[in-house]
Protein backbone atom coordinates (compact mmCIF):
# COMPACT_ATOMS: atom_id res chain seq x y z
CA UNK A 1 0.00 0.00 0.00
CA UNK A 2 1.61 3.43 -1.01
CA UNK A 3 1.04 6.15 0.94
CA UNK A 4 0.19 9.31 -0.52
CA UNK A 5 2.61 12.19 0.76
CA UNK A 6 -0.40 14.24 1.41
CA UNK A 7 -1.82 11.46 3.77
CA UNK A 8 1.82 11.55 5.35
CA UNK A 9 1.74 15.68 5.86
CA UNK A 10 -1.95 15.08 7.13
CA UNK A 11 -0.72 12.17 9.67
CA UNK A 12 2.23 14.42 10.72
CA UNK A 13 -0.13 17.41 11.81
CA UNK A 14 -2.47 15.34 13.82
CA UNK A 15 1.18 13.98 15.61
CA UNK A 16 1.91 17.34 16.53
CA UNK A 17 -1.61 18.27 17.61
CA UNK A 18 -1.12 15.55 19.97
CA UNK A 19 2.28 16.03 20.99
CA UNK A 20 0.83 20.15 21.69
CA UNK A 21 -2.24 18.58 24.12
CA UNK A 22 -0.38 15.88 25.85
CA UNK A 23 2.06 18.91 26.22
CA UNK A 24 -0.82 21.46 27.40
CA UNK A 25 -2.05 18.32 29.69
CA UNK A 26 1.49 18.23 31.47
CA UNK A 27 1.76 14.41 30.57
CA UNK A 28 4.72 15.25 28.45
CA UNK A 29 7.32 18.02 29.28
CA UNK A 30 9.07 18.31 25.71
CA UNK A 31 7.91 17.98 21.76
CA UNK A 32 10.01 14.56 21.58
CA UNK A 33 8.52 11.18 21.24
CA UNK A 34 5.66 11.12 24.15
CA UNK A 35 7.04 7.76 25.42
CA UNK A 36 9.76 8.55 27.80
CA UNK A 37 7.80 11.91 28.80
CA UNK A 38 4.64 9.85 29.90
CA UNK A 39 6.85 7.03 31.71
CA UNK A 40 8.32 9.61 33.97
CA UNK A 41 4.37 11.40 34.47
CA UNK A 42 2.56 8.03 35.45
CA UNK A 43 5.55 6.97 37.58
CA UNK A 44 5.38 10.25 39.04
CA UNK A 45 1.06 9.68 39.93
CA UNK A 46 1.76 6.45 41.42
CA UNK A 47 4.73 6.95 43.38
CA UNK A 48 4.14 10.33 43.98
CA UNK A 49 7.53 11.65 42.89
CA UNK A 50 8.96 15.43 42.02
CA UNK A 51 9.92 15.26 38.59
CA UNK A 52 12.46 17.46 38.10
CA UNK A 53 13.54 19.66 35.00
CA UNK A 54 14.47 17.49 32.17
CA UNK A 55 18.16 15.60 31.46
CA UNK A 56 17.85 16.04 36.04
CA UNK A 57 17.38 12.82 37.70
CA UNK A 58 13.87 12.70 39.38
CA UNK A 59 13.56 12.96 43.36
CA UNK A 60 12.44 9.83 45.34
CA UNK A 61 11.31 12.03 48.53
CA UNK A 62 10.75 8.54 50.40
CA UNK A 63 15.00 7.03 50.06
CA UNK A 64 15.95 10.23 49.73
CA UNK A 65 17.92 9.74 46.59
CA UNK A 66 17.03 10.78 42.22
CA UNK A 67 16.97 8.32 39.99
CA UNK A 68 16.83 8.07 36.20
CA UNK A 69 13.33 6.88 34.99
CA UNK A 70 13.84 4.77 32.16
CA UNK A 71 11.26 3.46 29.28
CA UNK A 72 11.08 2.06 25.93
CA UNK A 73 7.90 1.58 22.98
CA UNK A 74 7.19 -2.11 22.46
CA UNK A 75 5.83 -2.89 18.81
CA UNK A 76 2.84 -5.26 18.53
CA UNK A 77 4.99 -8.58 17.61
CA UNK A 78 7.22 -7.94 20.56
CA UNK A 79 5.29 -9.42 24.04
CA UNK A 80 3.87 -5.93 25.79
CA UNK A 81 4.38 -7.02 29.48
CA UNK A 82 1.22 -5.76 31.62
CA UNK A 83 1.25 -2.13 33.78
CA UNK A 84 0.64 -3.12 37.06
CA UNK A 85 -2.35 -0.56 38.57
CA UNK A 86 -1.86 -1.21 42.41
Amino acid sequence: MMIAEKDVLKLMHKYTQILEELKQLEVTRTYNSPVGDYAEWLTSKKLDLTLEHNSKKDLMPWIKTKRDIKSKAVGKEEKQPPIADN
